[in-house]
């Protein structure tokens, strides 16, 4: 987390909200800034991102570098412009992704036009963000994503009841005195309060400038204070913008929402969209509007005399600002932002039957040898990967995939050569495997009725072979059709029954639930997908169609092809969790040629 800051802002509290969840679900969270005062669980390293010469410069790209390298950071979330720039030059060089988070409006001038440092995504927390990056900075709109400002539901709760029964009810301007935000204090006190009805109070601020010093008997100045939600839920009436108008909607209080750009006024449900467009005010479509203070003064006695909160507009703030559901978001953003800037992708090879010898094999070629089969796993292990089980990859969450080098080895069909010679190589290189079990056959039925290329029979794994191998811990079985169905050329209206055959004939032979199901040719069919979905199914694999991000469709993953005819070396590019993204390239050149 990337920020540029002198005092605590709105970006603090975001950054922090976000990465205090991210470190729930134990991901390592960083923060770079100039000031941090938040307390949080990763660790903070001070850097000057708002001296900005050439120099500094230099030095925050070296600096961010080094960190980069030491942590192995995989990721860069930068939430300030000044941030910005230099993230966006040190993620080019190490080549991770970076995202930027908006916060505020962008400035106009030739510079921002002729460069905004975007990174891969930008983030904004409100719709007059977009409108300003798009129109006034040319920013293409597919970079452009509006997710606002997470807020942690639970810590924000309300017994419901308007009355305080304060004996003279309480008015709390929450904000800063320094810049916009006082000079919006300073006319709220000037120009709206009529302060023989209700007391004032003003939360922020650490010193008090002089020109207030003339509201001191009327005004309860209170400064920075922890626990700001501890005075709210005191208060009858809580002015301000940003977060802090969230917040107070979310505790069931009145709100007015004066930001820097926008006076909302009374927040209603008849407002609400709008002042969430402009972050409540925060950011206008132009830069400055003429605040109405008299109407301003109606709003605090029409806010004041409200007797029952607005349940609907907490509805409205829970569900467009809950902090898990954001993050949820944010998380699969810099997982799919990796994968494009990183061209890696777990790597999952599809095997068959691993056989003694080329003499063993048949006419089809899918098949490796044992020798062949043990020199991968040696690669394997060479080059530091770790293989693990579809289950274990739902333990660890598909979220943190790239925690280790991960690899899955798959093998269709359930030949039973998995026993007899795959099994001795898993143990002896203390390596795991999944095998996509035909449920129904004895033999390659299929392969051997081929009526125009024949292959040679070859036996299917029996009961008691199933049972030795799930004992054994190092084999997990998928979903494979009864009999090597090709889905694509079965009528839509048996597919269900078929497969829920095939998962009933699975149950029985090892008396477990499938999570996978490899689809037999790789024939994808969309509706099978549904079907495979509500059956209970949680992955489906094709052999080599698919995307390169495995998360973009869980039920079309995308396999690497090991047959025979690899060569020695051939293994290194296989594995490397690239090869999919060259190959895919290369389907897509061949596509273009094939068009033009």
């Amino acid at each position: 987390m990337a920020l540029s800051q002198l005092e605590v802002t709105g970006a603090e509290v975001y950054a922090v909200n976000i990465g205090e969840e991210l470190v729930k679900k134990n991901h390592e969270v960083f923060y770079v800034s100039d000031t941090l005062t938040l307390k949080i669980s990763g660790k903070y390293f001070k850097l000057r991102f708002n001296k900005r010469s050439i120099f500094n410069r230099i030095w925050h790209i070296i600096y961010l570098f080094y960190l980069i390298k030491k942590y192995k950071i995989q990721v860069v979330h930068s939430h300030s412009r000044a941030s910005a720039w230099s993230t966006h030059w040190v993620c080019k060089i190490t080549k991770i992704p970076m995202i930027t988070t908006v916060h505020g409006r962008q400035a106009v001038h030739r510079s921002s036009k002729k460069f905004f440092p975007k990174g891969n995504k930008i983030l904004c927390v409100c719709e007059n963000i977009r409108h300003n990056l798009v129109k006034e900075l040319n920013v293409p709109e597919e970079y452009i994503e509006v997710l606002r400002n997470g807020i942690n539901i639970e810590e924000y709760r309300s017994d419901g009841e308007k009355v305080l029964n304060n004996e003279k009810k309480i008015v709390s301007i929450i904000g800063r005195l320094s810049g916009p935000k006082g000079d919006i204090a300073y006319d709220l006190m000037d120009k709206s309060f009529d302060y023989s009805k209700y007391e004032v109070r003003m939360i922020g601020g650490k010193d008090i400038p002089e020109r207030f010093n003339k509201f001191k008997e009327k005004v309860k100045f209170m400064g920075y204070i922890k626990n700001v939600s501890e005075e709210m839920a005191k208060s009858d009436l809580i002015i301000g913008a940003g977060r802090v108008a969230m917040e107070a909607l979310l505790m069931n209080k009145s709100v007015i929402a004066i930001g820097e750009a926008k006076g909302i006024g009374l927040v209603t449900i008849d407002n609400i969209n709008e002042a969430m467009e402009s972050n409540f005010g925060d950011i206008g479509l132009k830069l400055k509007e003429n605040f109405d203070w008299k109407q301003v003064k109606d709003d605090i006695n029409s806010g004041l005399s409200i007797e029952a909160p607005n349940e609907k507009l907490r509805e409205m703030i829970a569900k467009n600002y809950n902090s898990h559901k954001i993050v949820e978001r944010i998380e699969k953003i810099y997982l799919d932002s990796f994968v494009e800037v990183t061209k890696y992708e777990l790597p999952i090879l599809m095997y068959h039957k691993v056989l003694e010898s080329k003499e063993d094999g048949g006419v089809h070629g899918t098949y490796v040898t044992k020798a062949q089969m043990e020199h991968h796993l040696k690669v394997i292990k060479k080059m530091g990967y770790e293989s693990i089980t579809f289950e274990e990859l739902n333990n660890i969450g598909l979220n943190h995939r790239f925690d280790k080098k991960y690899i899955i080895l798959t093998f269709d069909d359930g030949y039973k050569d998995n026993y007899s010679v795959l099994l001795p190589l898993l143990e002896k290189y203390n390596m795991k495997a999944v095998i996509y079990l035909v449920s129904k056959s004895s033999f390659n039925k299929w392969d051997v009725e081929d009526n125009i290329n024949p292959e040679k029979k070859y036996d299917i794994l029996n009961q008691n072979e199933i049972g030795l191998l799930m004992k054994s811990g190092r084999v997990e079985f998928g979903g494979h059709t009864t009999e090597h169905i090709d889905l694509i050329k079965v009528e839509d209206k048996k597919l269900e029954e078929i497969l829920v055959e095939d998962l009933k004939m699975f149950k029985e032979k090892t008396g477990k639930i499938p999570l996978t199901f490899a689809y037999p040719y790789g024939s994808v069919n969309l509706k099978a997908k549904e079907i495979l979905k509500k059956i209970g199914y949680r992955y489906a694999l094709a052999c080599d169609t698919g995307n390169l991000n495995m998360t973009e469709d869980l039920f079309h993953i995308r396999r690497v092809l090991i047959f025979n005819t690899i060569s020695k070396s051939g293994i290194y590019r296989k594995i490397s969790g690239t090869y999919n993204y060259r190959k895919i390239k290369r389907e897509n050149k061949k596509n273009e040629y094939n068009r033009v």
